[in-house]
């Protein structure tokens, strides 16, 4: 059988001068390799670089996506940083609430029964929400909102408390303050017994121990055995302590610019000129002393130096 003859190419190359050409045969066989090889390799030339190109802008486009979420990062990163300000601050506010609330609390719990709160409490301030758990319900159905981050949530829940926060707290040095200057001006009302003992005369025209005549006493007479502790009725200041002509030994007390006491005939004087005191705060010691016939308190009180019953003040029945 005869053998089938391989097919091949020719190249010629003649040079420019007196040099003999050359010739070159090249299998057809190996030319089809070559280009093939040619073309797989210029196929992968193409494929790699396709590859760096799209690599190269899937690397531009998630170095744009990294440098937007580090913005976004640093956004929310100084959200954070302002939130834990007002955090720390609103902590501040809230110790604060709960000392003046607690203070609150306690100085209502120690006013007697008659001492009611709409007596300080002024109709234009709302006391409304003392210790806060009525203002949970509605931060968190406000910070709800779907389309919101947590961050967003969680700055637009503090951003609610801080700004009702003190808004709260001011009102509640309002009503601690006003309470206090109730109580204060409570105290300085001569709403006690200045002695326990007989009362052997009242306010009023009298007949006089000593004349028989007719004259106003200036106050009430309280009768006991000498030594018998005396109180001050009210808060205020010593502003006398002494003999006074027919009252003996005298004590006087300021507890306003227009109220004044008057304790006299007394035995023993335990305050000075100028001391603080308080109401209920044992004074002196029930005496003889000036014009008396036997050992009683004369109490008297004077408004803008008029003297006024001091029954009008007393309450109806003496505690013991």
């Amino acid at each position: 059988m005869r053998k089938k003859q391989d097919k091949h190419l020719t190249l010629l190359l003649i040079p420019d001068g007196a040099d003999k050409s050359r010739q070159f045969h090249i299998s057809q066989k190996i030319l089809k390799i070559f280009l093939v090889f040619f073309v797989l390799l210029l196929f992968l030339s193409f494929s790699l670089i396709g590859y760096i190109v799209i690599k190269n802008i899937t690397l531009t486009r998630n170095n744009k996506f990294l440098l937007t979420e580090n913005t976004k990062l640093n956004q929310e990163k100084n959200v954070l940083l302002a939130v834990n300000q007002q955090v720390e601050q609103m902590q501040e506010d809230m110790i604060e609430l709960q000392i003046l609330e607690k203070q609150l609390e306690e100085k209502i719990n120690e006013s007697s029964p008659e001492d009611s709160l709409s007596q300080f409490f002024p109709a234009d301030i709302e006391h409304r929400g003392i210790g806060g758990n009525q203002s949970i319900t509605p931060l968190v159905s406000f910070a709800s909102d779907e389309d919101q981050s947590d961050v967003d949530q969680v700055s637009t829940t503090c951003q609610f408390i801080s700004e009702n926060l003190p808004r709260q707290l001011y009102q509640t040095r309002v009503l601690l303050k006003q309470y206090n200057d109730y109580q204060d001006e409570m105290a300085r009302i001569p709403s006690i017994y200045p002695t326990m003992g007989s009362f052997t005369s009242g306010f009023g025209f009298r007949e006089d121990p000593f004349t028989h005549q007719s004259r106003f006493h200036e106050g009430i007479d309280i009768a006991n055995s000498a030594g018998t502790p005396i109180y001050s009725t009210a808060k205020g200041r010593v502003v006398f302590t002494g003999n006074i002509s027919g009252f003996g030994q005298t004590i006087k007390i300021e507890h306003s610019c227009s109220l004044v006491t008057l304790y006299a005939h007394l035995s023993a004087i335990h305050v000075s000129t100028g001391d603080e005191v308080c109401k209920g705060q044992f004074i002196g010691e029930m005496g003889s002393t000036g014009r008396s016939t036997d050992p009683h308190l004369h109490y008297g009180v004077y408004i803008n130096d008029d003297p006024v019953n001091p029954a009008r003040f007393l309450p109806l029945e003496r505690s013991n």
